[in-house]
């Protein structure tokens, strides 16, 4: 699927990141992946996640979820095969998608992903475990992957 960034992105993304600040991290609901597809949706308006959306409520059932709809949960499998192949770090941008490693996590691949926003960080969301939860930035050259979006 080819995807294009639409006119006035740059305002649906910082408001669709302004109302994740305030969020705790809910499986299903607002999460890492969910956080990632919201900022698709808000650049191009297509919802990369409208097949699982809102259809699991713990780690283990998003993964089944994954499996289910896609064979795989390892997330940067998932993103290369929503959004193409993966571009290098030095080359993403706002709005683009990004992978960033989970100290101890071999689930999902490994990684959360996030969206790049303003200043070149990576905003992902995180549960309470980690990091105190919610919304956090991370820099970029933390992570391991990223993909254009649009």
């Amino acid at each position: 699927m080819s995807l294009r960034r639409l006119p006035g992105w740059e305002a649906r993304l910082e408001a669709m990141l302004r109302a994740a600040e305030g969020r705790p991290f809910s499986w299903g609901e607002c999460d890492c992946c969910l956080l990632a597809a919201d900022a698709v949706q808000a650049l191009t308006g297509h919802d990369p996640a409208a097949d699982w959306r809102g259809l699991y409520r713990s780690r283990k059932e998003a993964s089944v979820r994954l499996v289910a709809v896609y064979g795989t949960a390892d997330l940067a499998i998932l993103a290369t095969e929503m959004l193409g192949a993966e571009i290098p770090l030095g080359q993403a941008r706002r709005g683009d998608i990004a992978a960033v490693p989970v100290r101890g996590q071999r689930a999902f691949g490994g990684v959360m992903l996030g969206v790049i926003a303003a200043g070149g960080r990576v905003a992902c969301l995180t549960p309470s475990s980690q990091a105190g939860g919610g919304l956090k930035l991370f820099a970029l050259d933390v992570a391991r992957h990223a993909w254009r979006v649009g």
